[in-house]
Parts: C-alpha cells; structure tokens; sequence
C-alpha cells in the first residue's frame, strides 16, 4: 500500500489537527485520514500537528502572521503549496521572516509539496 498524504506528514491514529486554510480543503489533502484523527478550523488544545494550506504567497504570508506566534509548542507544522502558483523559495523567506525555519520541499501529489516548519 503506498503512503498517504497523512503518513508523509506524519500525523497518525487519534491526532489533533488544526487546518489552517479551511477544514475542508486540508481533509481533502490528507484524506484518508488515520482513525480517530480531529480536524479542527481553530486553534486548540493540544495540538499534535497543524497543517496551513494556502492557494497562494499572499494567502500563506497571511496564514503564517496569524497562525506562527501560537505554534510553538505544537510538534508537527507544515505549510502546504501547490507548486504551480507558489515556491519553496518564497515559502522559506516568509517562514524565516517570523524566526522559522523550513525543511526542503516534500511532494504531496502532482500539484502540491509540503515544507515542515520549526522555530529557529
């Protein structure tokens, strides 16, 4: 069987997520989802993994503003791209630009790629 969107990020069976960029689209991109897995639009207690999803740079730079000040103690955070309209370049500056840093891009699919993010 080959590894789902969730296995490549690394959230597994009864984890909290919290889907920023809409719960919707983020399910969608994560599908199927490990058993017992919550999905949440806010931010939560005890959050084992947030995922941003953002059409575009604009989007993503608005995502990170509002969302990176409240992840610190979250273990798992990536910023998910489709690659057409955005880059892993921009993507690592705007990070940085917040005192984060970024893996190299991980592919999701054909359309979209993945960077964890991590405080510096």
């Amino acid at each position: 069987m080959s590894e789902t969107t969730a296995d490549l990020l690394g959230i597994g069976d009864g984890f909290r997520v919290w889907a920023v960029g809409g719960t919707t689209a983020v399910t969608s991109l994560l599908r199927p989802l490990p058993e017992g897995v919550e999905v949440f639009d806010h931010d939560a207690d005890d959050l084992d993994a947030t995922v941003l999803l953002a059409d575009d740079l604009d989007v993503l730079t608005d995502q990170l503003d509002d969302a990176l000040p409240r992840l610190s103690t979250v273990p798992l955070v990536w910023a998910c791209f489709p690659m057409a309209t955005v880059s892993p370049e921009a993507v690592a500056e705007a990070v940085h630009d917040h005192g984060w840093g970024a893996t190299a891009p991980l592919l999701l699919d054909e359309t979209h790629a993945a960077m964890r993010l991590a405080q510096d």
